[in-house]
C-alpha cells in the first residue's frame, strides 16, 4: 500500500523496505521525480512505481547511494530511467559483486538468472548539481562508509539524505576509511540541514537531534582514531586493541560486532601490522556467503 510513504519535507517522500530495513526515497519536482535507493522487494518496487503514478509524474532519474547490495536491488524495475552513481562505484561492484551475488541467490533475494548489478548511466566525480529535469538537489561526494558512498542535499528545504550516515540506530559502519568518513563528517556539519534522512533509521526535522546525531557520530570516529592509536604507541596486538576498546560503544550488544570490525579496520589503517583482507571489514565482505 502506497500510504506506507512518509512525507519528510515537501517533495521529499520516504518509505522503509522489510529487507534490512533500508529506506528509499522519491524527490518530486513538477512533473518529475528522482528516486533514492529503490528497493527491495518486487512488491515493494511495484509499490514504489504506483506510488510515482499516483503523484502524476515520471521517474527521470535513480540516485544510488551507494554499491552495497541493500540499495542496489530496484533498478532493473524503472528501466529506462536513467541511474546515477559515485566514480568509485565502479570498482566497488568489481572487487564485491561475484561474492554479494552468491550471498544474494543464497538468501533467495535475487534470481541468478535474471539479476545483473545496476551499470551507471551517468557517474559523479566531484560535487554536481543533478542534471536535466528533476528536482534541483546537489550530489556529494561522502566516502568513508564505502569508497563510492554519495549523499544528496537540497539546499532550498535544507534536507540532506545522508546514505548509510547519521542514523538513529547504528554507529557508523567504517567499512571504507576512517580518514575519509571524519573528512565527510566535517563537510556535512558545515551544511544547513534543516531534515535528515538516513539509509537505516528514522529521518528527522529536528535541529537538536540533527546536531545531536553529527556530534554523536564525529566524537565515536575520535574516539575511535584515538583509541586505536594510543594501543600501536605501546604495541598492542589486533586482538589486544579490541579487547581495549570494547567499551567505546556503551551498552550496544547489538553493535558489537560493528564495533569490533571498525576497529580491526582502523587498526590496519593506521599502520598495525595485519592484511586487510584476513581481518576487519574486508574479511566480512569476503566470507559473507560462506
Amino acid at each position: 500500500m502506497t500510504d506506507r510513504f512518509e512525507l519528510v519535507v515537501p517533495g521529499l517522500w520516504m518509505v522503509r523496505s522489510r529487507v534490512s530495513v533500508t529506506n528509499s526515497g522519491v524527490w518530486l519536482e513538477e512533473r518529475v521525480a528522482c528516486l533514492i535507493d529503490p528497493g527491495n522487494t518486487a512488491d515493494e518496487l511495484a509499490q514504489i512505481a504506483a506510488f510515482v503514478r499516483e503523484q502524476g509524474v515520471r521517474a527521470t532519474h535513480i540516485v544510488l547511494t551507494h554499491a552495497h547490495w541493500d540499495h542496489a536491488l530496484g533498478v532493473q524495475a524503472f528501466p529506462g530511467v536513467l541511474v546515477v552513481a559515485h566514480a568509485n562505484y565502479l570498482g566497488e561492484i568489481q572487487r564485491d559483486g561475484e561474492v554479494v551475488l552468491r550471498f544474494l541467490v543464497k538468501n533467495e533475494l535475487v534470481d541468478a538468472a535474471t539479476f545483473a548489478f545496476p551499470r551507471p548511466d551517468l557517474l559523479v566525480y566531484q560535487e554536481m548539481a543533478l542534471p536535466g529535469q528533476g528536482p534541483a538537489l546537489r550530489l556529494i561526494l561522502t566516502p568513508g562508509h564505502s569508497a563510492d558512498h554519495l549523499s544528496i542535499y537540497d539546499p532550498r528545504t535544507g534536507a540532506l539524505w545522508a546514505g548509510d550516515m547519521l542514523s538513529d540506530m547504528e554507529i557508523p559502519y567504517v567499512i571504507s576509511s576512517l580518514a575519509d568518513y571524519e573528512r565527510t563528517l566535517a563537510h556535512l556539519s558545515a551544511l544547513d540541514v534543516r531534515a535528515l534522512v538516513p539509509g537505516h533509521g528514522h529521518p528527522t526535522c529536528d535541529l537538536a537531534e540533527i546536531r545531536r546525531r553529527l556530534r554523536a557520530d564525529t566524537e565515536y570516529l575520535a574516539a575511535l582514531r584515538g583509541g586505536v592509536e594510543a594501543a600501536l604507541h605501546v604495541g598492542s596486538a589486533i586482538g589486544e586493541t579490541v579487547a581495549r576498546l570494547s567499551g567505546l560503544i556503551g551498552p550496544q550488544p547489538e553493535m558489537e560486532g560493528t564495533h569490533r570490525l571498525n576497529v580491526e579496520s582502523a587498526y590496519i589503517e593506521l599502520g598495525g601490522p595485519g592484511n586487510p583482507l584476513e581481518v576487519g571489514w574486508g574479511r566480512s565482505f569476503a566470507t559473507m556467503a560462506d
